[in-house]
C-alpha cells in the first residue's frame, strides 16, 4: 500500500469504520475488516466511471468468497469517497465492460513504462456509500 492508500485508510478510520490495514506485504488487498477484504485506490480526478484493473477484482472477490467476507473496492476521487460493493454488483450481473487497455505499467511518477491491462469500468452511480469530504 502507497502513502496515498494509508491517507485514505486514516480518513476513513478517522470517520469511525474499523477497517485494518493488511501487513502482508504480498496481498492483493490493502484492507480487511470483520466483513470484509478492501481494496483501496486514489485518483487524481473525478471520473464518472472508475477503473479497476481485472487480476485484482478476480482475485479479491474468490478471496472473499472462500472466507464469507465480501470485496469492497474504496475509490477517493477529488472530495469524495466512493464504496463498491462489488461482491454485490457481480451477485446482480453488473455488466463491467471489461477490455483491454493500454496503460502505465506502475503509477510511480517518472515511470512512463505501458503495458497492456485488463480493466472493467464501475459508474460511480452504483456506489453503495459515498462521503464527502
Amino acid at each position: 500500500m502507497d502513502d496515498r492508500e494509508r491517507k485514505l485508510l486514516k480518513l476513513l478510520q478517522d470517520r469511525g469504520s474499523k477497517i485494518k490495514e493488511c501487513k502482508y506485504q504480498y496481498a492483493r488487498f490493502d484492507a480487511y475488516g470483520d466483513k470484509s477484504y478492501i481494496e483501496l485506490k486514489e485518483r487524481n480526478k473525478y471520473y464518472e466511471r472508475t477503473l479497476i484493473e481485472f487480476d485484482k477484482y478476480a482475485f479479491n472477490l474468490e478471496y472473499a468468497k472462500q472466507f464469507g467476507k465480501i470485496f469492497a473496492y474504496v475509490v477517493k476521487m477529488e472530495n469524495t469517497i466512493y464504496v463498491f460493493n462489488i461482491t454485490k454488483l457481480v451477485k446482480d450481473g453488473y455488466y463491467f465492460k471489461w477490455g483491454w487497455r493500454e496503460m502505465p505499467k506502475t503509477t510511480e511518477f517518472g515511470n512512463n513504462e505501458k503495458i497492456k491491462k485488463f480493466v472493467g469500468y464501475i459508474n460511480t452511480l452504483d456506489a453503495i456509500q459515498t462521503i464527502k469530504l
